[in-house]
């Protein structure tokens, strides 16, 4: 839990910064104990400032126009006995507001409280901020893509009542995303394993036919020995001829075992490629030539573009860092489609 430092009442104040495009004022709604209590409006510049009382439950919801709200919960009941309820506590909290879209479908649990101030209990003088990390990460994910419809040039627009009414099962958000590519990687490798699983069987079965083969031979050939005498260069003749035969068939399980490896390589590289796991390799070294090696600021994000040509073909590397007052987050693509951090390395460092 992170606490606060505390000067000497409970005063809660901050400043809530929101998209300029609003041009009005935030709106406090205040719930004690579930009851309605009059609204606080910050100033012009975000600035805030409210009294709570002790020993109950305040609910705090931040409005702003054509932004998507936030729920705080402030609980002033004291956890230990010897904590003090006369005195004042300062309680500064800044909060960030995002921009809403009506073509965006999100979870309702992003209206859910996203964390909760109390008393720490670690003395009289503490307060201490303990997140939602399940609303906080859809926070972090929708303002993403906020930022990302900011910089589209789409209009946010205002929030309806029936916000609220929305069910988690209509959420489209950054993690099912991710979880569809790992399903896809997964049937690639499933296919992969059979294919190999299959490729292993029919060796198997081949190899023993061919022994079978050999031992009917063998038992064949003692078979009609022992209806004749056979001299001492028949026996000769025999051995060379066995050593001959297990000499051969030591060389064919060889070659089978080699066309094997040959053949499992050559399946792993192609379900490999197909998947997107790895690039299609080029006879003679690559020609790298860097066309553009830019970096572009915003107020939400930076984006370094690396836009380089490799035997005629031009690629793309971009690495994007989306800055918010709570949250940072970065994600990496490669001709648009998304990579590792360890990918995106590998990849820069084979151009420079």
């Amino acid at each position: 839990m992170l606490a606060f430092a505390a000067k000497a009442q409970v005063l809660m104040h901050g400043q809530i910064t929101h998209p300029e495009f609003s041009d009005q004022h935030v709106v406090i709604e205040k719930y004690i104990n579930g009851t309605r209590s009059p609204d606080v409006v910050a100033n012009y510049k975000g600035k805030y400032s409210l009294e709570l009382p002790f020993h109950c439950v305040t609910e705090l919801v931040f409005k702003a126009d054509k932004c998507l709200p936030l729920k705080l919960s402030v609980d002033t009941r004291p956890q230990d006995e010897d904590q003090l309820t006369n005195r004042t506590y300062d309680v500064p909290f800044n909060i960030e507001l995002f921009p809403h879209f009506k073509e965006v479908k999100y979870s309702s649990k992003m209206l859910d409280v996203f964390g909760i101030i109390g008393m720490t209990g670690e003395g009289d003088e503490t307060f201490g901020f303990e997140p939602n990390q399940s609303v906080i990460k859809l926070i972090k994910e929708y303002k993403i893509i906020a930022a990302q419809k900011l910089v589209d040039g789409v209009e946010p627009a205002q929030v309806k009542d029936e916000l609220t009414k929305l069910n988690d099962d209509v959420s489209v958000t950054v993690n099912e995303a991710k979880a569809e590519k790992s399903l896809e990687k997964k049937t690639a490798n499933q296919v992969q394993v059979a294919k190999q699983a299959a490729v292993s069987e029919v060796v198997a079965k081949a190899k023993a036919e061919e022994l079978q083969s050999a031992r009917d031979k063998l038992s064949k050939e003692n078979a009609q020995s022992e209806q004749k005498e056979f001299t001492q260069q028949d026996h000769q003749n025999l051995n060379k001829q066995s050593k001959a035969e297990a000499y051969f068939e030591q060389k064919r399980i060889q070659e089978a075992c080699t066309n094997m490896r040959i053949e499992r390589q050559r399946d792993a590289e192609m379900l490999a490629a197909s998947a997107g796991l790895v690039e299609k390799k080029h006879s003679l070294p690559a020609k790298v030539n860097v066309v553009k090696n830019t970096t572009e600021q915003s107020t939400f994000y930076t984006e370094n573009y690396l836009i380089y040509e490799r035997n005629g073909e031009t690629l793309t590397l971009v690495h994007t860092t989306y800055n918010w007052l709570l949250f940072t987050a970065d994600y990496y693509y490669f001709n648009g489609k998304e990579i590792t951090k360890n990918e995106y390395e590998l990849e820069k460092k084979s151009v420079f």
